[in-house]
């Protein structure tokens, strides 16, 4: 471990709260440190919004051909490779991620790979990839969040998957019961129907993505129905 380095800001996550404070405040003339135990964009480019939608692109794509004859347009037998698909959304994820880290490094953002911990108000330790004693006038927390595990479901990531594990199969299964009709399992209950899984939507509350709203709750229901979900 070097000396004390010492900084204005120092950023305590890298996903999209941390880096875009980070970014904000170098343009503003301060000199940052950006702290990340593991992959610059947090858990929206990583494990979420950006590799779901990479996902649900292809989905989007397989259900325009499977319609083409509505178009005029032939296409008979059509096949998908889900593990190919799954390898073209991990090359948008890592591509995506490069160019975050070169907009980070271009602003003169000093980023740290490890896990920080309080010292003092003004001092954390880094220990990780790096190692380093840092000084901030200002430390911003952005440690973001995780899926929980819930102890009627310990979560195995081969037959009980969370949200992170579920972007990670390169086969499908013929059947699916998704625990929680939020955004996210209606997001992935969507990707999987397309694809011809059988998908069960378990929710406690009495409709799906309830905190959207009635009219959303109610079209999405519906749409879901005629899928087969």
């Amino acid at each position: 471990m070097t000396g004390k380095q010492k900084f204005d800001l120092a950023v305590i996550g890298a996903g999209p709260g941390g880096y875009v404070a980070a970014i904000k405040a170098a343009q503003m003339g301060k000199k940052v440190a950006l702290i990340e135990k593991e992959y610059l964009g947090g858990t929206c480019l990583n494990v979420g919004c950006i590799p779901s939608k990479s996902l649900l692109s292809n989905a989007s794509i397989f259900n325009k051909i499977k319609h083409a004859e509505d178009f005029g347009i032939k296409a008979e037998n059509v096949t998908f490779d889900y593990g190919k698909m799954k390898e073209r959304k991990d090359q948008v994820v890592s591509k995506i991620r490069g160019s975050l880290g070169g907009l980070l490094k271009s602003n003169g953002i000093t980023i740290f790979q490890g896990m920080a911990q309080f010292q003092s108000p003004k001092e954390l330790k880094v220990k990780g990839e790096d190692s380093a004693l840092i000084h901030a006038e200002k430390i911003i927390i952005a440690t973001g969040s995780e899926p929980i595990d819930i102890p009627a479901f310990p979560c195995d990531h081969n037959t009980i998957l969370n949200s992170t594990s579920a972007l990670e199969l390169t086969e499908l299964p013929k059947s699916m019961a998704i625990i929680g009709g939020g955004y996210i399992g209606c997001e992935f209950a969507s990707l999987f129907a397309e694809f011809g899984v059988k998908v069960t939507i378990i929710e406690a509350l009495p409709a799906i993505v309830a905190a959207q709203g009635k009219t959303i709750s109610d079209a999405l229901t519906a749409a879901f129905t005629k899928r087969g979900i």
